[in-house]
């Protein structure tokens, strides 16, 4: 009866015969049925799917250095800068976070715009470091 229903089906696309009789070949006892009635495959990723927990918020901390040169921004880059920090809460899932390198070894970096934000991670804190522009940001 099911292979029937698939031959009909590959006759209804143009598909030839040889290949509904593969397609019926893989159907398994899991099937779902169509609006119109015609058996079809379930996935079987959905078989396999696992639930992930969200990851822990991080606590982002701004040293006082920091919050001093984030004040001293320019009002629409410090709005940049808040929807930043809003990001590296949920660290590591945080996009364009590059780590440093020399003697910034264990320090990230992340930019936007023309601003970059330096900062080191604990085990459930995230320190932002210093906020400056890129000239210059990486020396002294």
């Amino acid at each position: 009866m099911l292979m029937q229903t698939q031959t009909v089906a590959a006759e209804r696309i143009g598909e030839p015969e040889s290949r509904a009789d593969a397609t019926a070949a893989h159907v398994d006892a899991d099937a779902s049925t169509c609006r119109d009635g015609i058996r079809k495959r379930t996935p079987e990723i959905d078989k396999l799917v696992i639930e992930l927990e969200y990851p822990v918020m991080r606590h982002v901390v701004l040293r006082p250095e920091a919050a001093r040169q984030l004040d001293e921004l320019p009002k629409s880059m410090r709005a940049r800068i808040h929807a930043v920090l809003g990001r590296l809460q949920q660290w590591p899932e945080v996009s364009g976070a590059k780590p440093l390198t020399g003697n910034l070894a264990g320090h990230f970096r992340v930019r936007t715009g023309d601003y970059r934000i330096q900062f080191s991670v604990t085990p459930d804190t995230l320190i932002v470091e210093r906020v400056g522009h890129r000239d210059g940001f990486y020396e002294g």
